[in-house]
């Protein structure tokens, strides 16, 4: 059991590298723990305790912070100020 859900984690994580932005998969593959945290507690009855909710929250808000996933701020992922157009030659 526990092959077959490691490698459909492998399997789904790469399906979203080639759907979503690289931030957008990143956000989704390093909450993984937190969310088999909370999926233990709410199938298994594992007791969290405060330090584990603390630490789930601390978590999130730190791959939010530096993921800056476009699915929560609504921006495009890619700058497009900062992209050099191929059909323009590079003067000096």
């Amino acid at each position: 059991m526990r092959s077959i859900v490691g490698c459909s984690s492998i399997i789904l994580a790469n399906y979203a590298l080639d759907r979503l932005s690289l931030a957008d998969t990143t956000l989704i593959v390093y909450t993984s723990p937190v969310f088999v945290t909370l999926l233990a507690h709410l199938f298994l009855k594992e007791k969290a305790g405060w330090g584990s909710v603390l630490t789930i929250a601390l978590a999130l808000v730190g791959v939010f912070i530096i993921a800056r996933p476009s699915i929560l701020t609504g921006q495009s992922a890619v700058d497009h100020n900062t992209l050099v157009s191929a059909d323009r030659p590079l003067t000096v």
